[in-house]
């Protein structure tokens, strides 16, 4: 199954569709947020941008990601560069980037629970958690990535 979804939605428009719709969301939120005091029209459409993040990271994640743990160093990597300007435009909050990241390590930890380990999922899933405390969706966030990669 997993050869025929890959060969039929590889090259797919739909996940790039659902990509450039979020990107879009993402721009729209976060000049709602910096030119018009946080106009809660846009903040409204700004909040799609997160679900198709969520949803086109867990998506690739499963089916067309070789390197997974090159994935979310990438992740890290990222959020790391970007923390710093996020957090002089946007406040103490921490860069979505790593929750997206948690939610990847929170599947790997899901994962490994499976083969019967457990002490390295606990404390990853854990730091997850305690991570998700300090970003704009707390859990949910984190739990929306693995319902994706679930479903």
């Amino acid at each position: 199954m997993n050869l025929l979804y890959s060969k039929l939605y590889k090259n797919s428009v739909t996940i790039e569709l659902i990509k450039w719709l979020s990107i879009i969301a993402m721009i729209i939120d976060h000049t709602a947020i910096v030119f018009y005091d946080n106009n809660e029209y846009m903040r409204f459409i700004g909040r799609f941008a997160f679900i198709g993040f969520a949803f086109v990271l867990a998506h690739n994640y499963r089916y067309f990601t070789r390197n997974k743990f090159d994935y979310k160093l990438r992740l890290v990597n990222w959020g790391t560069v970007s923390q710093i300007p996020f957090s002089l435009i946007f406040g103490a909050e921490i860069n979505i980037l790593f929750l997206l990241a948690a939610g990847l390590y929170t599947i790997d930890a899901i994962e490994n629970i499976k083969t019967g380990k457990v002490l390295y999922p606990t404390l990853i899933i854990s730091a997850a958690l305690i991570l998700s405390l300090f970003s704009g969706y707390f859990i949910f966030g984190i739990l929306l990535i693995v319902l994706f990669y679930c479903i």
